[in-house]
């Protein structure tokens, strides 16, 4: 069972965040893609050779923000039967998820800016496309102070190409939705604000940068809203106000010049960076 700490974690994250995933996290499980075989062999390699030189006392991966484990049940198949594995997130439905996949990792409850463990306890700190969300300084300095000397901290996302055709559509409609719940920008991905936190830091220096192939995401009309239905700017409205998003959305694709709604596909590239701390 996963430990709980700090109170309530769910409160000193995003209010989009919170309100997004936190009660989404089967439809979570089911409908984001994981992670391609080349980008988990990259973070694989990057945190075996920090565990090589490291204390083997110490966590040799901290997840932060693992969710339903998307991440996590891909990487622990490239770590070494010895490593000792904390998986984190400010959600205990997400957390639940991913410990109904049995994959002998710890968890526990928390948020970035309060980690619930000791100073150079971590030889990786690990972020699935999640870290724009606690890119703050406060998280920031809870992150460097539970690394070890010569850490890392690893950031990986799946970037969607949403730049055209009836793929902008969707992109528009996300941008209104998040004006209409007066969401965060700096909270957004695609802003880069993240990494400018990051650099003002002064606390990491960029040791690897990878813009690799990403996932193939294809399927029907419906397999595209439902995956939709999972960004958490849908899920911090008001489920009338949600499902009439979906269906103008739906009316928009069904009816667009040429577009089969049997066969339809996201481009996705990766994105993965190693800092050192």
């Amino acid at each position: 069972m996963f430990q709980e700490c700090g109170g309530k974690p769910e409160g000193r994250v995003s209010d989009l965040a919170a309100g997004g995933f936190g009660h989404n996290s089967s439809s979570y499980e089911t409908h984001r893609p994981g992670y391609t075989p080349q980008a988990v062999s990259i973070i694989g390699r990057a945190v075996a050779a920090v565990a090589a030189v490291g204390d083997a006392t110490r966590y040799t991966v901290l997840e932060l923000g693992a969710g339903t484990g998307k991440l996590t049940e891909q990487l622990v198949k490239e770590l070494t039967p010895t490593s000792r594995y904390l998986a984190v997130d400010p959600s205990r439905n997400f957390l639940a998820a991913l410990e109904e996949k049995s994959l002998g990792v710890e968890t526990v409850v928390a948020s970035a800016a309060q980690l619930p463990v000791a100073a150079q306890s971590v030889q990786a700190v690990v972020c699935a496309q999640s870290f724009h969300w606690f890119s703050d300084p406060d998280s920031l300095r809870s992150i460097h102070r539970v690394l070890a000397p010569g850490g890392i901290l690893v950031l990986i996302w799946n970037k969607e190409n949403l730049n055209n055709d009836w793929r902008q559509k969707i992109f528009q409609q996300r941008l209104q939705i998040k004006r209409r719940i007066g969401a965060n920008t700096s909270e957004i991905y695609y802003t880069g604000e993240w990494k400018n936190h990051i650099d003002r830091c002064q606390l990491f220096s960029l040791r690897e940068y990878h813009d690799l192939p990403g996932v193939e995401f294809r399927g029907s009309l419906e397999k595209i809203l439902s995956h939709e239905a999972t960004i958490s700017c849908y899920n911090a409205l008001p489920p009338d106000e949600k499902e009439a998003y979906m269906e103008d959305l739906r009316a928009v694709l069904i009816s667009w010049p040429g577009l089969d709604p049997s066969d339809m596909e996201i481009p996705y590239t990766t994105e993965l960076y190693v800092y050192v701390a």
